[in-house]
């Protein structure tokens, strides 16, 4: 069981406020587990027994419930949900989630039709209302887009992805956990609809993309080329028509870009950077106004200030700017959700990776050192003269780099082994047991740089000795800096 109230839950886990409402959009669960709270309050029930009542039962899906764990009579019908792993399917344990309206439902393919019916026929299914006509138009339209003055831009409604596919106006909303995946489709136009769900999850497939894909080219071919919006608007902007100011803004857009949505605040940051690693761009700006677009090297020809079209298509990408004109952000148009935010210089992932590896090359070279150290000066007379404060530095610089090694070994494997899923139950301990080696390293480079500065003073100290030091010191510093900018130093989850 899950033992939590969704009030407990969400007054326990309500994630800090990013930016200002109505900036961005941002694909989350937490909108509609609130939304699904203020029902809870308003009905003076829980979410789970007014869904059941209000809608399951008049729309008789008698095989669907949002309860935690599911009752008895259900559970024995569950199918088992698997992931694929090193060839094999592995069975999948059932989760119980503690945000219930966002994730809880347990359903068929047939209840889903009686609810997919319903949307379709303007809130009814048989005898049964449970919504009125205007409120199903109201639901079902665009309620935002990143693109407001190109019609065929996708946008999001209440509740459903809005996006336009062979002259197709869909709507749809698909959904995954651990082992299972699914998706709601809807063409309300053309009064059809259908439900896809497999006992498989994987975060990058492209099944059910495929599917839908295929399904509008088989019945809904596109006959001719689809009008742009554009269409006139091919080629770049004059350059006569380009002011100076705009001209600085334009170099503002070259960078790297990073899907905008992952937690600022939890070490979940780096797994779902990881994860969504798919999703990390380089925009390089072309001195005649156009870009390329990195993975893949694409170009994008500028039809209006911040705003590129891929030639010959109604693929569209724009960019935001704040009130000092500072660009923050990019979109795509072919999903609503599709934002990625502008990364600071070091932030990109040529930068990250460059320091990374410069790290583990002096902790490389910071347990030689303590290896061979003893060895060198029992032959060398010389070396081993040296100050109380220079051995105990050199201690503690190899202790530091073995000690930081070991971590980036030991989250690696984790993160590598680890299913993603899990962290839904909690942070697994062999994590939590790793965390604590980023506490001891940063006491231990506090220490050792203040006594370096005692050390320093030793007339013994030759320049190699001061380098290995200095850089050992650089190295140990940059690294509790990562730490702390991935939310790795201390127990931040």
């Amino acid at each position: 069981k899950t033992g939590l109230s969704l009030e407990k839950f969400l007054t326990e886990n309500l994630p800090e406020r990013v930016r200002p409402p109505g900036e961005l959009y941002v694909y989350g669960d937490v909108g509609l587990a609130l939304a699904g709270y203020l029902v809870e309050v308003v009905a003076g029930i829980p979410f789970s027994e007014y869904i059941d009542q209000s809608i399951l039962q008049p729309l008789d899906m008698s095989q669907s419930s949002f309860q935690q764990p599911l009752p008895s009579q259900l559970a024995a019908n569950l199918a088992v949900g698997y992931r694929y792993k090193n060839g094999n399917y592995v069975k999948q344990p059932f989760t119980c989630n503690k945000s219930v309206p966002t994730t809880a439902l347990t359903t068929t393919a047939e209840d889903m039709a009686h609810f997919m019916i319903a949307h379709l026929q303007g809130g009814r299914y048989g005898t049964q209302r449970i919504l009125n006509d205007t409120t199903v138009k109201e639901m079902h339209r665009q309620h935002y887009t990143n693109f407001p003055n190109i019609p065929q831009a996708a946008g999001s409604t209440y509740g459903f992805f809005e996006r336009v596919v062979n002259n197709q106006r869909i709507i749809e909303h698909g959904g995954s956990m651990s082992g299972y995946t699914n998706l709601v489709f809807l063409i309300p136009e053309q009064k059809l609809g259908f439900y896809i769900a497999y006992n498989r999850n994987s975060l990058n497939e492209n099944l059910r993309d495929d599917l839908v894909q295929q399904f509008l080219d088989r019945y809904y071919p596109v006959q001719e080329t689809i009008a742009s919006p554009t269409e006139t608007m091919t080629t770049a902007i004059p350059e006569a028509n380009i002011t100076q100011q705009y001209k600085q803004q334009y170099k503002q857009i070259n960078g790297g870009y990073r899907f905008i949505r992952y937690p600022r605040k939890s070490l979940v940051k780096l797994g779902i950077v990881l994860l969504e690693s798919g999703r990390l761009f380089t925009i390089k700006t072309n001195q005649d106004h156009t870009l390329t677009v990195f993975p893949g090297g694409s170009k994008w020809v500028e039809i209006e200030p911040l705003l590129f079209r891929y030639p010959d298509s109604n693929m569209y990408i724009s960019f935001r700017e704040d009130s000092q004109g500072k660009i923050t952000a990019m979109s795509l148009s072919s999903h609503v959700h599709l934002t990625y935010e502008k990364l600071a210089w070091y932030e990109t992932l040529v930068l990250q990776l460059g320091l990374v590896g410069f790290c583990v090359l002096i902790f490389l070279w910071g347990c030689l050192v303590w290896l061979i150290r003893p060895l060198i000066s029992r032959k060398n007379k010389t070396l081993a003269l040296v100050s109380r404060h220079t051995r105990l530095v050199e201690l503690i610089i190899g202790l530091i780099s073995v000690l930081n090694l070991c971590f980036l070994i030991g989250m690696g494997i984790a993160i590598s082994t680890i299913d993603f899923w899990e962290f839904f139950l909690g942070i697994p301990p062999v994590m939590i047991a790793l965390l604590y080696l980023p506490i001891v390293t940063t006491g231990l480079t506090t220490v050792v740089s203040i006594i370096g500065v005692l050390a320093w003073r030793d007339k013994n100290w030759s320049l190699i000795r001061r380098g290995y030091y200095s850089l050992s010191m650089l190295a140990a510093w940059l690294f509790i800096w990562l730490l702390n900018y991935w939310n790795l130093l201390g127990f931040k989850f």
